[in-house]
């Protein structure tokens, strides 16, 4: 196994600065067997160790639909389309619209709509804009209830099969903020101090927000990012690099408080990205998401993209174009950033230039899904199948051929988000969070025919920077491990190797699943896995079943 650590970033000035302002360290953890910060112990329990500061593995077990407190609901049909002739993509559509105007439930739940077996030709976009409503299929094999991205070689036709919501983000009640009073909230975390807790209760939805500053980009060396040089069209060469500024990098949480006792804050999923007081601390606030939609589900269905003329044994295109088609579908399902609570499964793709599946929002749930190839140019902005970008969200069994950045983290992504029991075939570059500090990464038992990574990616793109901290690879399989941490930063590798050295894991055999298990029980981890899949985690046993539909 090749595992690259570095400690600090690759800018001089950022080691002279460890020293001047605080002495802040970095630290990549790398073990195999067994691992010094968690043990089961005699009751079957997890054990977490800290180090000085009180840092620890977060749990990450709050991720995906409602934290997997609840099950993802078979809700009713209440509409049913047939397969016709034309373009569907307005009767689809009219479809959702309708089932919109039906009343909610008290579990809030409207119904499903229902394609019956056969091809849906949409030749421009669906939106499911309403909450409570699902989008169901009758099989997301060949012959099940397949949706066709028409129309290729036009800019028109590259765009987003279905999205949910309308993207739309938070704002913040700026009367509201707390500022955090601890001198440092460590990662692991989940109670901390504030100033007052006037105004605020349990089961509050609260946004827990670290400021950036200025003293901390310098710290990490994003502010001296190295020139990348590129010729304009006029023929000047033109620095791309964008250095860091602070009000990018205000990062806000997503959280519930679940306690309050005295000045002292309980929130329900921990802290994944420490708050210094030297370098700007930290804020509560109380928050405004008027065009959130929630329940949300899209099931057993199959979505393709045209991409080329027609040939024999292919109606979406020559296979010979899938590395240069770039005019059509380019999305198979966002899940925009203004859902919560939403779920994508049992669904299955080809051809989409970028994803399957994007996860922008919070607390969605990934599961059992399969990206079987894409048509793009092999390059950046392409080929992500499962892409997260969102907090609190978890993809789980899911399947990719072909994919660059295959389980992929984005900018600015807050975390914690859950990728576990995943694996990608044919892998054209590392997975892993790609740039621009995504915070609580956690990848568990997850396979790639590439490496997997969590560094310092420097002048990349237009200066991706550091990709991401707090990344944990745990009993992975991968080429490598490039893994590194920021100043303040830890990254982990434990259990994790190439294909041929099994013996590099480490017990529980999923850490998620047991932080599943020690905070809600059984019937909650029954939920996620069979008994099977939880016995036989690592060994991929359910991919041969998905793969046998597909040549």
């Amino acid at each position: 196994m090749r595992i690259r650590v570095k400690t600090l970033p690759p800018v001089a000035l950022c080691i002279a600065l460890l020293v001047s302002l605080g002495n802040l360290r970095a630290e990549t953890i790398v073990e195999k067997t067994t691992s010094s910060w968690l043990r089961v112990d005699d009751t079957g329990k997890l054990v977490y160790a800290e180090d000085k500061k009180g840092n620890r593995l977060p749990d990450f077990s709050y991720v995906g639909y409602h934290s997997v407190e609840k099950a993802i609901p078979d809700i009713p049909v209440q509409m049913m389309l047939e397969p016709a002739d034309g373009d569907d993509t307005q009767r689809i559509q009219d479809a959702l619209d309708k089932l919109g105007e039906l009343p909610l439930d008290k579990s809030g739940h409207r119904g499903a709509l229902l394609l019956k077996r056969g091809v849906y030709r949409v030749e421009g976009e669906l939106n499911i804009r309403y909450s409570g409503i699902v989008l169901r299929g009758e099989g997301n094999d060949p012959d099940g209830s397949v949706i066709v991205a028409t129309g290729y070689g036009e800019p028109k036709y590259k765009r987003t099969l279905i999205t949910v919501g309308n993207g739309d983000g938070i704002k913040l009640d700026e009367g509201s903020r707390r500022n955090v009073t601890d001198a440092y909230v460590p990662i692991g975390a989940q109670s901390f101090s504030v100033e007052s807790v006037s105004g605020y209760a349990v089961g509050d939805p609260i946004v827990v927000n670290r400021p950036a500053t200025a003293k901390w980009i310098s710290l990490i060396g994003c502010d001296k990012l190295s020139p990348r040089w590129v010729k304009a069209k006029d023929g000047t060469q033109v620095d791309q690099t964008k250095q860091w500024v602070p009000e990018d990098y205000n990062l806000n949480f997503e959280r519930r408080i679940t306690g309050i006792k005295g000045q002292q804050v309980t929130i329900d999923a921990p802290v994944v990205q420490p708050m210094n007081a030297d370098y700007g601390g930290g804020a509560i606030f109380h928050y405004e998401a008027p065009t959130r939609v929630t329940e949300i589900g899209i099931e057993n269905i199959r979505l393709m993209s045209e991409f080329a003329p027609p040939v024999e044994g292919n109606p979406y295109g020559d296979p010979k174009a899938t590395t240069r088609s770039e005019e059509h579908g380019w999305h198979g399902i966002k899940l925009s950033r203004n859902s919560e609570n939403t779920w994508v499964r049992n669904v299955s793709g080809k051809y989409f230039g970028w994803s399957l599946v994007s996860a922008s929002g919070n607390h969605a749930t990934v599961q059992d899904c399969a990206n079987f190839g894409h048509a793009s140019q092999i390059r950046g902005g392409r080929r992500y199948p499962f892409m997260i970008d969102g907090q609190l969200n978890l993809v789980q069994r899911c399947l990719t051929v072909e994919g660059r950045h295959e389980f992929v983290n984005q900018a600015w992504t807050c975390g914690p988000n859950v990728f576990v029991d995943c694996i990608g075939f044919k892998s054209k570059a590392p997975a892993g969070p790609h740039h621009r500090y995504s915070i609580g990464n956690f990848y568990d038992n997850v396979k790639s025919e590439n490496y997997m990574e969590s560094r310092f990616r420097g002048n990349s793109g237009t200066g991706h920077g550091w990709a991401g901290t707090q990344t944990c690879f745990y009993n992975c399989i991968a080429l490598g491990f490039k893994v590194e941490a920021p100043p303040g930063g830890i990254s982990w590798v434990i259990g994790s190797g190439k294909s041929d050295q099994a013996d590099n894991r480490v017990s529980p055999a999923s850490l998620y699943y047991q932080q599943v298990l020690d905070r809600l029980g059984k019937a909650a981890l029954d939920r996620l896995a069979t008994k099977e899949q939880q016995k036989n985690i690592g060994k991929y046993l359910w991919v041969s079943e998905r793969l046998k539909n597909e040549k």
